[in-house]
């Protein structure tokens, strides 16, 4: 079994691109399988001050991109951040205009859509899309570690020492 998951990890890392074309191809040949995925309803979450969330598939795979992306955040690297301003200030600008740029050129090649209410549903769901993932990954070397330090108190004997351990590593 192990075997297996490691071969479709292999296949994955090394046709990423690929599949990313060959699910934006499905989607656009079979779009009511999206839909399913947005009105797929899991069940609703009740914060404690009683507002509730609806728990859909689509906020699953969203959850576990983010946190996956939490995970590729190299704690080492984050030490020499600040050495090196010029190239950490190139780096934010070129994760805030590319996507702006791509939405744009979008948006111009969208002009002839036969509904452009779509077009602009499109246009917003990409812009919160990438807003959400730019600024989770941006807060994600505090976030991760103060979430898992703070679980670490939920924990008991050497589970809360792994995450305490996990945390102090970081910081």
């Amino acid at each position: 079994m192990k075997d297996k998951i490691n071969q479709a990890s292999y296949f994955l890392h090394k046709y990423f691109f690929h599949c990313i074309i060959v699910s934006y191809w499905i989607g656009g040949m079979f779009p009511r399988f999206g839909l399913w995925i947005k009105d797929t309803n899991l069940g609703t979450f009740t914060f404690m001050d009683g507002s509730k969330v609806k728990v859909s598939l689509a906020l699953i795979l969203l959850s576990m991109l983010l946190f996956n992306a939490g995970f590729g955040v190299k704690t080492s690297e984050l030490k020499n951040l600040f050495q090196k301003p010029k190239l950490l200030l190139a780096g934010l600008l070129a994760n805030l205009s590319i996507p702006i740029f791509f939405t744009f050129l979008l948006s111009i090649t969208m002009i002839f859509w036969h509904n452009q209410n779509e077009v602009q549903n499109i246009l917003v769901g990409l812009a919160l899309s990438l807003g959400l993932v730019l600024f989770s990954t941006m807060l994600s070397p505090i976030t991760t570690p103060l979430g898992l330090h703070s679980i670490g108190f939920m924990t008991e004997g050497d589970y809360s020492n792994i995450l305490a351990e996990i945390y102090w590593q970081i910081y």
